[in-house]
């Protein structure tokens, strides 16, 4: 899911900083934040919410007072087969199913968190922009 906002004049940096704690403190052991050409990019894994080749991806780019946040599940990819094709459609299939049904249930309740919390910095770095460049220039 992305959504956008224009106007809010906010420090990116000290955003993703934000979301990468919160992710890091609340569901996920491994969480890595690269800077990229137009932002910010979050890798986030080793959650037991999700299954063990999932991985969630927070994208944070644009401007100060035009940026974009998306944040999407996604699988790690796999070899070929680890298990007989077979075997696993008479006995696995159902399991799978219901295993990555869980996992994706957990990911839309993992989003209202995640958006909510998103909102609630974006009041609070109103403006944060404003200051770090206020603060780098003094």
């Amino acid at each position: 899911m992305e959504k956008s906002w224009s106007g809010k004049n906010i420090d990116l940096r000290l955003l993703s900083a934000r979301l990468s704690t919160f992710l890091e403190e609340n569901y996920f052991g491994s969480v890595r934040k690269e800077e990229i050409q137009k932002g910010y990019q979050i890798f986030a894994e080793d959650s037991p919410f999700f299954n063990s080749d999932e991985y969630v991806d927070v994208t944070v780019e644009g401007q100060p007072n035009d940026f974009t946040i998306s944040v999407n599940l996604f699988r790690k990819k796999k070899g070929r087969f680890q298990v007989s094709p077979l075997l696993l459609s008479m006995v696995g299939a159902g399991y799978l199913y219901l295993k990555r049904l869980k996992s994706r249930e957990n990911f839309l309740f993992f989003e209202r968190e995640f958006w909510s919390y998103v909102e609630n910095n974006l009041l609070s770095l109103a403006d944060s922009a404003l200051l770090s460049s206020h603060e780098s220039k003094g």
